[in-house]
């Protein structure tokens, strides 16, 4: 046999990708330039000293808003309003959040020339949100960290809640676009700690999508997330045109500890969503009324009728498209086609009805039901629909990144100050390595070559 180091080796001109591209290349990524693919020999690296220790104390100290010259071991004096230093912190995360969205936007994601397409959307006008929950040291009292319910049991430690975006298809191409400390009572917290904190996921949902909706504009389409945001956190991200990807909760699933979310025995809550009415002829000639009762079961428009054994059924309706107006506050409606045996009152032919059916807000007429929480029983996609369950899987890659950045920053610091910067510091570069990732995709010179 041949032995290992007699195999000629193979020269390769250009390294492999990293990955292939998963978006259009734009004019917001870096044009071409042959004369710069060039490997930068070893010796011209810029030698440039890292920051010595005071320096890394003395910003970390500015970021939490610390004034050292007036602190003592017993006193924490922080920055006044008005101090050249206060508010780093926040300037520093507000930025972060406009820059990540511009790059994101530069990668071809969150494109506000992609209209939404019902029957076929596309995963990288969507982002996803996920809880996760960090290790902090358990020595004393720790005022940030609680006890949390995971896929894995109850983990104590501080949570946050991330925003990422990512281009379909591509490894390595995830952008963190902001991030929220949660924590379900912080009473013993100062006042500049708590006022960055949320109580919940759902809280953080409604902040943050609001703040990327208002910079990403008609690029946004909506939000993965998992049932933590429900109900009215639902209906109000609805009407800001931020289509929310996930399970409503169950009236009841009594066997969900070993099947699951979708478990045998399930029961969906429902609700009667409205009344489409049409003329008919009876079968004595007669112009008459046909009532098509429509129900918003577990997220799913569906239709009340009496089967062929006179027993009560449903039945799901077919969604012939989806419409969406005004702006300020979005209105969303589904067209509906209900078949129907009974012939039409003017043509005579049995071939149904098409009617519109609103989702998240209240009809008008006789078909308004007033004071009803339909972000409990309704979605955009059903979630047995084949737009749901493509949409959806998205997530569980949001899932895997998030569980690689935890297993990366294990035991952050007591304060939520000094947590938030080490996973600004930690999204930083997980974004740059999403930029670098983007250009070498597209040919472009880029760290990862030595050719940038």
């Amino acid at each position: 046999m041949t032995r290992i180091r007699d195999i000629p080796a193979r020269r390769v001109r250009t390294p492999r990708p990293v990955a292939r591209p998963g978006t259009a290349k734009s004019s917001r990524t870096r044009a071409h330039k042959p004369e710069l693919r060039l490997v930068r020999p070893a010796h011209l690296e810029p030698k440039v000293p890292g920051p010595s220790g005071h320096h890394l104390d003395h910003f970390i100290r500015r970021f939490r808003g610390v004034d050292k010259a007036k602190s003592t071991k017993k006193v924490t004096v922080r920055f006044p309003v008005g101090h050249r230093d206060y508010g780093i912190r926040e300037k520093a995360l507000a930025a972060f959040q406009r820059v990540s969205i511009d790059q994101a936007t530069a990668m071809g994601l969150l494109n506000p020339d992609i209209p939404l397409v019902f029957q076929k959307p596309d995963r990288n006008q969507f982002v996803g949100a996920d809880g996760v929950v960090f290790q902090v040291p358990r020595k004393g009292e720790n005022p940030t960290a609680a006890l949390y319910d995971t896929g894995v049991g109850r983990v104590y430690g501080t949570k946050f809640t991330i925003f990422s975006i990512r281009i379909s298809g591509q490894y390595h191409s995830r952008v963190i676009l902001d991030f929220r400390h949660t924590h379900k009572d912080h009473g013993d917290l100062d006042d500049a700690a708590a006022q960055h904190l949320v109580r919940d996921e759902s809280r953080a949902c409604l902040d943050v999508m609001r703040q990327i909706k208002a910079l990403a504009g008609a690029g946004l389409h909506g939000l993965l997330v998992d049932s933590v945001v429900r109900g009215r956190a639902v209906e109000e991200l609805q009407r800001q045109a931020i289509n929310v990807v996930n399970y409503p909760h169950a009236e009841s699933n009594p066997n969900k500890d070993e099947g699951g979310r979708l478990a045998e025995g399930r029961v969906e809550k429902n609700h009667l969503r409205a009344v489409v009415k049409h003329e008919v002829r009876d079968f004595n000639g007669r112009k008459a009324e046909c009532l098509h009762p429509i129900y918003a079961v577990g997220g799913e428009l569906m239709e009340a009728y009496i089967d062929d054994q006179g027993q009560s059924a449903v039945r799901p309706v077919k969604i012939v498209s989806h419409e969406r107006r005004g702006d300020a506050i979005a209105r969303q409606y589904h067209r509906v086609h209900i078949p129907c045996s009974m012939p039409h009152a003017e043509t005579g032919l049995a071939s149904g009805v098409v009617d519109r059916i609103p989702l998240f807000h209240d009809g008008k007429g006789e078909n308004a039901l007033h004071e009803v929480n339909w972000g409990e029983v309704v979605r955009v996609w059903a979630p047995g629909s084949l737009q749901f369950k493509y949409l959806y899987g998205a997530r569980n890659d949001t899932e895997a990144r998030h569980s690689d950045l935890k297993a990366r920053m294990n035991y952050l610091p007591r304060d939520v100050a000094g947590q938030e910067l080490r996973l600004l510091g930690a999204s930083m570069a997980a974004n740059l390595m999403a930029w670098q990732v983007h250009l070498q995709a597209h040919e472009e010179p880029n760290v990862i070559d030595n050719t940038a």
